[in-house]
């Protein structure tokens, strides 16, 4: 079933159990989305970390997502065609944490290869049982363009016991897979997910510009795919399989 969709069409946050703004650099902003009136704006003017949470809150919020053991989140996502990166080559774009210490799960994170081919690109984690991140490449991958809207689908599933070794991640970019890890453990007690956020974490000096987000469903049913438009009529419908 469709556990969540973020629908900013109220022109707010509302939608989120708990946001962290730094004023209003973190918003819904009328324009800037991929498919309706609003989307999410993300407007790095200094290190302070933007969050949107969405939370289990013991069961009482969304408790399929804290319960479960398997989930595909599907949104969409523009890097601003004036976006700059500082010296540090990546930061964090998704956190998917535990309701149990340590908290953290999974990640996405957007890098920049400035010593390579000056390119931006995706890349998702796991955290090991050392507390370290594992998994992620940060300089191999598709090339994401400035100024372009990309559909991102990430699914991930926890172990089904302790030390079984059966977790999966995966993360796909306008429906082409670029990344499968499997036979990994993350089990942290058997227990489900805490909260899913968008998270600008671990920004440097000189990072700068605007990142968007929108129609972001999360689902506990199998692949969400993207969005197809109907060339003729230019209204949504169906989706690209």
């Amino acid at each position: 079933m469709t556990i969540i969709k973020v629908d900013l069409e109220t022109g707010d946050l509302s939608i989120f159990d708990s946001t962290v703004t730094d004023g209003d650099d973190l918003s819904a902003q009328a324009g800037v989305g991929r498919f309706g009136a609003y989307g999410l704006q993300l407007e790095i003017d200094d290190q302070a970390e933007l969050k949107a949470y969405i939370e289990t809150d013991d069961d009482t919020l969304h408790p399929a997502l804290a319960t479960g053991v398997e989930f595909w989140m599907r949104e969409y996502f523009k890097i601003d065609s004036a976006y700059a990166m500082g010296s540090e080559d990546n930061h964090q774009l998704h956190e998917i944490n535990s309701r149990t210490a340590p908290a953290n799960l999974f990640d996405i994170r957007l890098s920049y290869d400035a010593a390579s081919d000056g390119k931006y690109r995706l890349s998702t984690r796991y955290q090991g049982d050392a507390a370290d991140w594992l998994g992620g490449s940060y300089t191999t991958g598709p090339i994401l363009e400035k100024g372009q809207w990309y559909c991102l689908e990430w699914h991930w599933k926890r172990s089904s016991a302790d030390n079984a070794n059966d977790a999966e991640l995966d993360l796909w970019i306008d429906n082409a897979l670029i990344q499968h890890i499997d036979s990994i453990d993350i089990w942290e007690g058997g227990n489900g997910v805490g909260s899913v956020r968008i998270r600008t974490k671990n920004l440097d000096v000189g990072t700068s510009g605007k990142l968007y987000f929108d129609d972001l469903v999360i689902s506990d049913e199998g692949r969400i795919y993207p969005l197809k438009r109907n060339l003729l009529t230019g209204c949504l419908g169906g989706l690209i399989r």
